[in-house]
């Protein structure tokens, strides 16, 4: 019931006292039980019900943790061999507002209902961080379409090569009552919304080493009892990538452009990734408020290496 309740009572918006009693239960309850040696190098959960919704970064701070969403996943990635990609993809800065001349807006209108949504200049920073080499493959503002992104990443999957990052800085679309539905929302084209959803992804091969959702609650979603959270996660997992990096709360655009700077900058330097999060993390202070450790890694570097 303590955990229930603490969880519960955490949202983006939730007061900074708030939310650091609320993380004071959470390890009380979780972390205190598991009494985890201090030499405990990497953590791995595999969450049900209302411990989905645990801000793990926040409650394991400096200590490199991730997420298996359920048992079925995690054995479908102890099945995968894990192989180092290269290059990357990354789209950033989606032009939103060519919504309001193309079939974009009516399409979103079902959507968003009357919200709208704002540019988000820091996504466009995020793009060069992603992509180091002149070889890697940026889509922004017009260019950040659905059509270009599937085309880019068709292309590397039809090749049979794999990559290293897939990063993609928009909005997300959350849809709590129909996980395949849920979504990102990417430039509006004459013929489409620009909407990713969850089902798209699953019709695709998205064969990366770490994909980057930079985008709100991209990590959230109704939660399925024993099979963990379906949606934009899962999907890219069963599309082949071996880790996803998303958020389980609404995320600050200048924010989350600090935080992938530092996380950039630890994975390009050989760091894993999810130290590389644990780390970029760290930065906001172990006594900073949950909202401020938002990013949870799910997948392959909580799986035993195949080698």
């Amino acid at each position: 019931p303590k955990l229930d309740e603490a969880v519960n009572g955490l949202a983006y918006d939730t007061p900074d006292a708030v939310g650091r009693k609320s993380l004071i239960t959470m390890r009380a309850e979780l972390l205190d039980r598991l009494a985890l040696p201090a030499e405990t190098k990497h953590v791995t959960f595999c969450p049900d019900e209302i411990a989905i919704s645990i801000p793990f970064g926040a409650m394991m701070q400096a200590t490199p943790c991730s997420i298996v969403p359920s048992a079925t996943t995690y054995e479908m990635l102890a099945r995968t061999r894990t192989r180092r990609g290269k290059g990357a993809i990354a789209l950033g800065n989606p032009s939103y507002a060519t919504s309001s001349t193309s079939f974009g807006l009516a399409a979103l209108t079902d959507r968003l209902g009357d919200k709208h949504l704002d540019a988000l200049p820091g996504t466009a920073k995020e793009v060069p961080l992603a992509t180091p080499l002149p070889t890697d493959t940026r889509l922004l503002a017009v260019d950040a379409t659905k059509s270009k992104l599937l085309a880019a990443i068709r292309s590397l999957a039809d090749s049979g090569r794999r990559g290293a990052v897939l990063h993609v800085g928009c909005h997300g679309l959350l849809d709590r009552n129909s996980a395949l539905r849920s979504s990102l929302a990417l430039t509006p084209e004459k013929d489409d919304p620009g909407i990713l959803t969850a089902f798209d992804i699953l019709k695709i091969q998205a064969p990366f080493d770490v994909v980057v959702l930079s985008a709100c609650e991209s990590g959230a979603g109704r939660v399925r009892r024993g099979d963990g959270v379906p949606g934009l996660v899962r999907a890219f997992l069963q599309a082949g990538a071996g880790a996803v990096v998303a958020s389980v709360y609404r995320v600050d655009d200048k924010a989350t452009q600090r935080f992938m700077s530092t996380f950039y900058g630890l994975l390009w330097g050989g760091a894993p990734p999810a130290d590389a999060l644990a780390k970029a993390q760290a930065t906001a202070g172990t006594d900073a408020p949950p909202s401020a450790h938002p990013w949870v890694i799910f997948g392959v570097p909580g799986v035993p290496d195949s080698d």
